[in-house]
């Protein structure tokens, strides 16, 4: 598969095709399983190394899985993200709580000045654009925190990804959409010349296919971006439970501070 992908991508896939990308990416039911999980991880990280947090800007959030836990344990939240639907969702669960708010917005028009405590860029949600573009991002996510505010990133492992993917190979999950049962088709691989995942989904019985690309940053690469940026990275771990990061660990997280 070696088709160019808009720039723009992201607001094709998540806001024209955000229901069927939702329930393509969620398709293992371990997501949903795990989240407590990561919840608690999460909440651990704060206690440890920044106790005094309490306003948190989970973006891009999705449909506020990670929010609404991080809600009640106690945190006023703020969830952005490019989906209306998403968000339609996530203020739907949260009516009348005026500790949480879910807006729209693009991660790259953030406007955020020293507003919150911590940023949490959650499930491999950094790498969506071009190099320079993802570190706008980046930067934008770090004007958005206080003095000695926290930034905790998400990703999945690159190393763990290159062992894994020889090539591009299909993937075929049935799930259950708003109108009937239909299958999609998706088709990713990764490319070492450009540290890439790319992925097409087809939509059984549609014409269009819903494109989406990531940028796989190696543990020395994002540590590298963030000093550059003037943040102390504090520790990296490899899972939900706080295993250390190793080449083999399926995810890569990112505990830094400003």
């Amino acid at each position: 598969m070696k088709k160019k992908i808009s720039a723009d991508w992201t607001k094709k896939t998540f806001v024209e095709y955000g229901d069927i990308v939702f329930d393509f990416l969620t398709a293992p039911k371990s997501i949903y399983q795990n989240t407590p999980q990561q919840v608690e991880f999460i909440h651990s990280l704060l206690k440890n190394h920044f106790p005094k947090a309490k306003r948190i800007l989970d973006v891009p959030c999705g449909d506020g899985r990670i929010s609404l836990g991080l809600l009640t344990k106690g945190y006023a939240v703020t969830g952005v993200d490019i989906s209306p639907g998403y968000i339609k969702k996530a203020n739907s669960e949260v009516k009348g709580n005026n500790k949480a708010q879910f807006l729209i917005g693009d991660m790259r028009e953030l406007r955020f000045d020293r507003e919150f405590d911590a940023v949490v860029n959650w499930f491999g949600s950094f790498g969506y654009f071009d190099d320079e573009t993802n570190e706008k991002v980046l930067q934008r996510f770090i004007n958005a925190l206080a003095k000695n505010g926290a930034l905790i990133i998400d990703l999945t492992n690159r190393d763990y990804i290159v062992q894994r993917m020889g090539g591009f190979y299909e993937w075929e999950p049935e799930v259950v959409l708003k109108k009937g049962k239909r299958k999609l088709f998706g088709k990713y691989g990764f490319d070492p010349f450009t540290n890439r995942i790319e992925a097409e989904i087809e939509i059984e019985g549609a014409k269009e296919k819903i494109y989406y690309t990531m940028r796989y940053y190696g543990l020395h690469e994002l540590v590298g971006l963030l000093e550059k940026n003037r943040m102390r990275v504090l520790e990296a771990f490899g899972d939900y439970s706080g295993g250390k990061y190793s080449l083999f660990s399926p995810r890569m997280i990112i505990v830094a501070c400003k």
